[in-house]
């Protein structure tokens, strides 16, 4: 029973601190509210009528318009607000057209400058268009050089054609005829043991055949037919021509005999050109100095081209011991 009752006095007392503690601290909620309130209240009642009587600041408008007049500017710009409108042009400059615009050319003839101090002409550094144009020793030299180049570039004057001999009997020249040297022709690379004979066709034409071999003695067999004309009296023109077509007798022809044995032992033929050359011999073997002394007999007879020696080793084989 001592113990129930010590109980309920704890729970009493615990309550009533409690209790104690919660109404202290509302009332001083309370007044601090208050306090606050009253405050804030006298605040308000001392700027009260400053703020009722407060207006929004007006926005400064900008001016849209600006005047043209220089009297409403302000005194201190007038004077160069007045100087730019006297220098102010009273209508804008023309275009100018295509063809009054500054060319590209842009060297200028100066003129002497003019001292403003001393009122005297300056002379001034003549450039390239105030100057002399006379060409100087350097362009000189080389124009008289291009002149000279000129010149001699200059096609010179048409060689004159080969002469033929006065005349050729027909009969002697027929035969065999060993080639020792010619201007080779694109069908005549590499040909060895070259050789033609002539001889007389039932028509009266003569009858023309070359044959020969090809890199060495026994090597391809060529031979080629034709047929020739004289085109003069002479007989030492003629017109030759191969694969059956026939042999024209109208000049100049195409065979010129220019040198000639007296025994008909050697021969020299060209063309009207003087670009092709044949060196012929009733032998096959000559010596070197008889060789060089044909070919220069070649030269003067107007072959141009480039004579190179034919071998002939199938006649050499068949020579006796």
């Amino acid at each position: 029973m001592i113990m129930k009752r010590w109980h309920f006095s704890l729970v009493t007392c615990v309550a009533g601190a409690c209790l104690a503690l919660g109404v202290g601290a509302g009332t001083a909620a309370a007044d601090t509210a208050a306090s606050g309130e009253g405050a804030s209240s006298s605040q308000a009642a001392e700027r009260g009528p400053a703020s009722t009587t407060r207006e929004a600041p007006a926005r400064p408008q900008r001016s849209v318009r600006k005047s043209s007049d220089a009297a409403e500017r302000t005194p201190l710009f007038r004077p160069r607000a007045e100087r730019r409108e006297s220098e102010k042009p009273d209508a804008k400059p023309e275009r100018k057209s295509a063809t009054t615009q500054k060319p590209l050319w842009r060297w200028k003839t100066r003129t002497t400058a003019t001292s403003e101090a001393t009122d005297e002409a300056t002379p001034v550094r003549a450039t390239a268009s105030t100057r002399d144009r006379r060409p100087g020793p350097v362009a000189t030299a080389m124009l008289s050089a291009l002149s000279t180049l000129s010149g001699a570039a200059r096609p010179a004057a048409a060689p004159q054609p080969p002469v033929t001999v006065p005349s050729v009997d027909v009969d002697r020249y027929q035969g065999t005829w060993y080639e020792l040297g010619s201007v080779k022709q694109f069908f005549s690379l590499g040909l060895v043991n070259t050789k033609a004979e002539y001889s007389l066709n039932p028509d009266g034409s003569i009858k023309v055949v070359n044959s020969g071999n090809y890199f060495f003695n026994r090597g391809p067999a060529s031979r080629i037919t034709g047929a020739a004309l004289p085109v003069d009296d002479t007989n030492a023109k003629l017109n030759v021509a191969f694969f059956g077509r026939q042999p024209s007798a109208t000049p100049p022809g195409n065979y010129w005999i220019v040198d000639l044995g007296s025994d008909y032992d050697y021969a020299i033929v060209t063309d009207p050109t003087g670009r092709s050359g044949f060196i012929l011999s009733r032998t096959p073997g000559v010596t070197n100095e008889q060789y060089r002394a044909l070919v220069a007999q070649a030269k003067a007879g107007g072959v141009r081209g480039w004579i190179t020696p034919t071998r002939q080793p199938g006649a050499r084989s068949a020579a006796p011991a």
